[in-house]
């Protein structure tokens, strides 16, 4: 289950930037976009190598950890934007 908790934290930081990325795409910087994209790259790799290298059979529940903190994050962000008159209703 180590897998699963690197992928939760990977998630969460990867819907961190995210967030960060679309504000960026919105203003259109140019170079603040293409240094998210890495960062993002990084810290995808981040976690899925040393999950790959030290423990494969956790290799998917890291994918699931990843996804499912990427899928709830992004619909707790989208209530609280909506709260505040922001977000898609």
């Amino acid at each position: 289950m180590v897998g699963l908790l690197i992928g939760l934290v990977c998630g969460a930081g990867e819907l961190f930037l995210l967030t960060r990325l679309t504000r960026a795409l919105q203003k259109g910087e140019s170079l603040k976009i293409l240094g998210i994209v890495f960062c993002k790259l990084a810290l995808f790799a981040a976690a899925i190598v040393p999950v790959a290298l030290y423990f494969r059979s956790d290799l998917l529940w890291c994918g699931v950890g990843i996804s499912s903190a990427l899928i709830v994050g992004a619909f707790i962000v989208n209530i609280v934007l909506q709260r505040k008159g922001k977000g898609d209703r």
